[in-house]
């Protein structure tokens, strides 16, 4: 045998041994294992930013207050009304504002020059908050019990934070290890941080007028670990893993609800075709009796935290305002009388474009960027506008223009179908919702990232998936090469979007902390 040979032998049976032991690696496990993990720290790296640079851990709020409540933000001021056992908050309503023909209308608010709190709901004489109260059960009332003071607002911000930036990364890996599990880790490895910056919880996690926004990161941070812990239960063989994870997820979509109901609402669009394909028609070696009975056990696993959530909703509306299903939106002392919006079946489009395609405008600081202040010029009547921003600046988002691939093709199965195209609805429908009940400002886009940017990647990875047992080399190296760059460049614009500065909806930084994250990311104007 020639040395020219026996070099080839060498180099073959070299690379044979590379991939006989990622592939015993992958079979125990091991390897998907250590690249979820170093997924789950690439996201984790953001919050921790996050909570050096905007999170003030020395602004601890001490109760009992040392303020009138008056002064201090909804959650606070709800935490002090269940302290005292009432579920109004402790605040007087002014006798002037009491006179008032429709107090809910702010030019006769105006003119009667009546001192009120902003966007509390007011109701038989009496405030209150009509935010939900996630963030109280779960960050408040323990911060409280550890330490006897409440949380600062951005401390409450960064909990959240580190929750979505744990959850949103392993979904795709579960995901793919219950539906997708010869898809190319390292595919994986970019495609989890992409799908949780996405999410753009770091650019709403900055909000001003910080209690508005923990609504929004709260909720995301409770989808996420609702669809962790259900994909977790899918993955699991033992049945008490099933049902425990199962119970988990209820009581995250129970606490999403209790956050922000139009993100929990976004989210049931795509749950609903789910308990069909995930559980009710789901595969199983059991015998006929013992398959009924594992579905009745799964369902009530997860529906039963749901329900105990939603009851617990109902009779605490039915405390404080006029009715179990009356959130008390309508009593809103904000820039409109609010029970004035309407459903406008012409705003579908100004819809699509605010959440879907409404696109950065230059910036005058850095990076560069600003919202959108874009309008169309007649809706009809009167709408909140402020700042807004599409889905589709997020490059990870333009994957779900091939969902028709996914759609007409013979290649993907009828769940995967049904699933991204409820998703694809959810987003319109939510949009529209949004903009017909809300108005425009870009922390209700927020409501949708969460469902866009997971099925983004499912999509994606699924084009992928097809494309590398089908294709021949060529296709293969074109289309996996096209996935990592919108991948990269996705996480590469979204933190310059995370990091817009200069302008009156986000906490400003400094020109020094500017220049920095300029340098990092060898970007100049």
């Amino acid at each position: 045998m020639s040395a020219s040979t026996q070099k080839k032998e060498k180099k073959k049976s070299a690379l044979s041994g590379i991939k006989d032991f990622f592939g015993r690696l992958d079979a125990s496990g091991t390897l998907s294992g250590i690249l979820a993990f170093i997924s789950v720290v690439l996201c984790l790296v953001p919050a921790f930013v996050y909570s050096e640079c905007f999170v003030d851990h020395d602004a601890h709020i001490a109760y009992p207050l040392e303020s009138n409540p008056s002064s201090y933000q909804p959650y606070i001021q709800q935490f002090d009304a269940f302290e005292k056992g009432q579920a109004e908050l402790d605040v007087r309503v002014s006798g002037q504002l009491l006179e008032c023909k429709n107090p809910y209308d702010p030019n006769e608010r105006a003119e009667s020059h009546a001192w009120y709190m902003w966007d509390r709901a007011m109701y038989n004489g009496k405030y209150y908050s009509y935010f939900g109260i996630a963030p109280l059960l779960t960050v408040y009332y323990p911060h409280y019990l550890l330490n006897g003071t409440l949380p600062s607002d951005s401390e409450v911000m960064s909990v959240f934070l580190f929750m979505a930036a744990i959850f949103m990364p392993l979904c795709v890996w579960l995901w793919a290890f219950a539906f997708s599990p010869k898809l190319p880790k390292l595919l994986l490895l970019f495609a989890a941080p992409s799908c949780f910056w996405a999410t753009m919880i770091t650019l709403i996690a900055r909000g001003r007028t910080p209690f508005y926004y923990i609504a929004s990161v709260a909720a995301c941070a409770f989808l996420t670990a609702f669809l962790f812990f259900a994909l977790l239960a899918y993955n699991c063989k033992k049945r008490w893993a099933v049902y425990l994870n199962l119970a988990l997820a209820g009581i995250s979509f129970g606490l999403c609800f209790q956050s922000r109901i139009n993100t929990a609402f976004c989210a049931a669009i795509v749950v609903v075709p789910a308990l069909w394909f995930l559980i009710i028609a789901r595969e199983r070696k059991a015998k006929k009796k013992a398959r009924a009975a594992e579905t009745v056990f799964e369902l009530a696993a997860l529906g039963l935290p749901v329900m105990l959530f939603f009851t617990g909703s109902m009779i605490f509306n039915a405390m404080r305002f006029s009715g179990p299903l009356d959130f008390g939106t309508d009593y809103q002392l904000t820039v409109a009388d609010v029970s004035t919006y309407k459903m406008h079946g012409s705003w579908i489009i100004p819809s699509v474009y605010h959440y879907i395609i409404a696109p950065l405008s230059d910036g005058e600081a850095w990076p560069y960027l600003n919202f959108n202040y874009t309008y169309f010029t007649d809706y009809g009547t009167y709408i909140y506008r402020d700042a807004s921003m599409g889905l589709l600046n997020i490059p990870l988002m333009f994957s779900l223009f091939l969902a028709p691939a996914v759609w007409f093709s013979e290649k993907y199965s009828v769940r995967r179908k049904v699933m991204t195209l409820s998703a694809v609805i959810a987003i319109l429908v939510t949009a529209w919702i949004n903009t017909c009940l809300g108005g425009i400002i870009y922390r209700y886009t927020c409501d949708m990232t969460v469902i866009a940017a997971f099925f983004s990647a499912i999509i994606l990875l699924s084009v992928c998936e097809t494309v590398l047992k089908s294709s021949k080399r060529a296709g293969k190296i074109l289309v996996i090469t096209a996935a990592f760059l919108l991948m990269i460049i996705s996480v590469y614009v979204c933190i310059r979007i995370s990091l817009l500065n200069g302008n009156g909806n986000v906490i400003s930084y400094d020109d020094e902390t500017a220049e920095k994250f300029a340098k990092f990311l060898f970007f100049r104007k």
